[in-house]
Order: structure tokens, then sequence, then C-alpha cells
């Protein structure tokens, strides 16, 4: 029997945008707080979870999206830190990104060409994130409010396939990925 690999489309975070987010985990002392601390080469935005899908369905849905995707490079700024759950103690703290038209719309294209190959679809609105560190483990509250960000910017030059490796660093390995135009 061969193992099933679950797989998930996004944007891989750049090598030079990397150590900021470090720098943010090691200064929030997340390791203190959180069991799973992301590690930096596994930084990344996600567009759609495919989970353990068949991989000829996942392989098809690749094809329909290198034909379907006409999206040009563009940027995303580091925004602010964020969460999930309660202030106090987060289940998972990431870092958000502004708002963006070449995002939203390559987010959108994706779905699309998912939900006709009947993937299932996330319904609730996107919060472009990236994931700092999750499964709260501290009795004490972590204060990251206090945190300020300098203002970081990246182009954005490619959407990538990812096969997720538990127990693995780094977890995340790119299958395939979709160059976009400059």
């Amino acid at each position: 029997m061969t193992e099933q690999r679950h797989h998930f489309i996004g944007l891989k975070i750049p090598k030079h945008i990397q150590p900021i987010l470090k720098g943010v985990q090691e200064e929030l002392n997340v390791n203190k707080y959180y069991k799973k601390v992301t590690y930096p080469d596994d930084f990344h935005i996600t567009l759609l979870f495919l989970g353990g899908w068949d991989k000829q369905k996942v392989d098809q849905l690749w094809a329909n999206l290198k034909s379907n995707v006409s999206n040009d490079a563009f940027e995303l700024t580091l925004s602010r830190i964020g969460y999930f759950g309660a202030e106090k103690s987060p289940r998972v703290l990431w870092f958000g990104v502004e708002e963006s038209k070449g995002l939203t719309e390559l987010k959108n294209n994706v779905s699309e060409q998912a939900e006709k190959l009947n993937f299932p679809v996330e319904k609730r609105p996107f919060r472009p994130h990236i994931t700092l560190a999750k499964n709260y483990k501290s009795q004490a509250p972590i204060d990251f409010r206090q945190y300020k960000l300098v203002e970081k910017n990246w182009p954005v030059l490619e959407l990538t396939l990812f096969e997720i490796n538990p127990g693995k660093k780094p977890m995340y390995k790119s299958v395939s990925i979709i160059p976009f135009s400059r």
C-alpha cells in the first residue's frame, strides 16, 4: 500500500523575508508559548489546502491552473501580527499581509479551478497569513501587541504546489511551480 501524501497550493515566502519572521518568533519567544513553531523554510501563505486527495486529481487541478492562471507578478507587504483563538492564548499566531488585488485574483482563480474538479473550497473569508506558531501550551499570556514591524514588501513571482512531510524540516516540499510574468 502506498502512503498518501497531503498537498496544498500556496505562496512560498522568499529567503530574504524569512529572517524577519524568524526574528519576530525570537523576539516574542514563541518557543515558550507554543508546541509548534514554524521552521523558516516552511513560511508560506496557503491558498488552498488539498489534503489527501488522489494524486491524479491533484495533478489534474495543477494542470488546469497551469493553463488558467494568468497572474502577473504582484507585490505583498507584511502588515501586522494577528491570531486565531483567544487573544491571551491564541491557538495560532501569524503575520498578515496587506490587501492585494493580485493575491485576491489568484486566490479566486485557484478556488474556481478547484471547484470545477469538486475539491472542497473554504467558504470563510480569505485571511492571508503566514503562521509563526501554533498549539498554545503556556499558562501565561503572550504579549504580541507591542511588536512593531518595519514595513517590508516583496514580489510574488510564482505559485507553488506543496507536499506535506510531517516530522521533517522543512516539512513542506515544493513539488511544482507556476511562474508569473513580470
